[in-house]
């Protein structure tokens, strides 16, 4: 299947996800009428990760050298709210998993994803980096 269209689904996915959550915590018609929802004015990020350079062939996910350390990682911005969700892929195919952010700008995220530990030591390495932003939910 093309990696193109399990992204957009993907994507589909972690929106209603998204939905889901932000609009169970969703205020009272009337206060949303005034103030609109609070997560319509934040940005969102969306990148997905590949193998890298230092995946090791035959060893699992979590295996890999540096997963402990990448999910330590994100879980801090997952308390402070920049990270959204995030998980693995489970098809086996090329692509690792994605991890959606609200966050500032491209610059924050890219700050974000460059320090992650795996991405340091060169297990994943960026697939695709995009601006999203959400119309339904």
């Amino acid at each position: 299947m093309d990696t193109r269209l399990i992204f957009v689904a993907l994507l589909a996915v972690a929106g209603a996800v998204l939905a889901f959550v932000l609009l169970s915590q969703t205020p009272a018609p009337t206060q949303l009428a005034k103030e609109g929802p609070s997560f319509m004015n934040k940005d969102f990020f969306v990148v997905t990760y590949a193998q890298g350079p230092a995946w090791v062939q035959g060893k699992s996910l979590g295996e890999q050298i540096g997963i402990k350390e990448h999910l330590e990682y994100w879980r801090k911005f997952f308390y402070e709210k920049r990270l959204i969700m995030g998980g693995p892929f489970t098809d086996n195919g090329g692509l690792v998993g994605m991890i959606v952010m609200a966050v500032s700008n491209e610059r924050e995220a890219r700050e974000l994803i460059d320090n992650d530990p795996v991405i340091i030591n060169k297990v994943f390495q960026v697939a695709e980096l995009h601006p999203w932003h959400i119309v339904l939910g």
